[in-house]
C-alpha cells in the first residue's frame, strides 16, 4: 500500500505539471524510524512542490480528561490521566482503547469521588500500541462476531445493516 500511495502521489505529480488536477489526497503516519522504506517516500513527498505536510500534535492532559469524560469516567483523576497521556501520547484511538482495557483488565477504582487506577502507573498492564490493543479486544470476542467484524472491514467505514446482513 506504501508503493501504491507513491506512485499515484508521482503520477498525479507529473499531471498536475501540465493540467490542473482536481483531486485532494490525504495520508498519515506515525513517526518512522529513519531507514525505513515509508521514511524515504515521505522525504520524496516533502521535496514535491504539491505536497504540503502538517504535524499533528497529540491531545493534552485536558483533552484527554474531556475524550474520557466523554466516554464516562465522569471525574478522571490527574494520577490517571497522566498515565493514560504518558502511555499513549496523546493519540485519541489509543486513549479510547487504553480506556478500555483499563476497564477490562478491572484496574480502574473511586477514591474521594475520582477515578484512579488500583495499581501503581508502573505496573499499570497497558498495551504498549494501539494495534495490539485492538487486537486484544478482538480476540476477546467470539467467532461469529471476528467474522462479522472481518465482512464489516471490508464493506468500508459506513454501511447499513441490511448490507452486511446481505453480505
Amino acid at each position: 500500500s506504501v508503493d501504491l500511495y507513491g506512485h499515484l502521489v508521482f503520477t498525479l505529480a507529473d499531471t498536475a505539471v501540465r493540467e490542473a488536477v482536481p483531486l485532494l489526497i490525504v495520508g498519515s503516519y506515525r513517526p518512522v524510524e529513519a531507514e525505513t522504506h515509508v521514511a524515504h517516500l515521505l522525504a520524496r513527498l516533502q521535496r514535491e512542490q504539491i505536497c504540503r505536510t502538517f504535524t499533528l500534535p497529540g491531545l493534552n492532559e485536558v483533552e484527554i480528561r474531556e475524550l474520557m469524560q466523554g466516554l464516562g469516567l465522569l471525574r478522571p483523576s490527574h494520577q490517571l490521566i497522566a498515565t493514560v497521556n504518558e502511555t499513549t501520547q496523546g493519540n485519541p484511538l489509543f486513549v479510547q482503547e487504553v480506556f478500555h482495557h483499563l476497564v477490562q483488565q478491572e484496574a480502574l477504582e473511586e477514591r474521594a469521588g475520582y477515578l484512579i487506577t488500583s495499581v501503581m502507573p508502573a505496573d499499570l498492564p497497558l498495551p504498549t500500541q494501539v494495534t495490539s490493543a485492538i487486537v486484544g479486544r478482538v480476540e476477546r470476542l467470539g467467532e461469529g462476531c471476528r467474522s462479522v467484524l472481518t465482512l464489516a472491514a471490508f464493506l468500508g467505514e459506513r454501511f447499513s445493516l441490511d448490507v452486511l446482513g446481505a453480505v
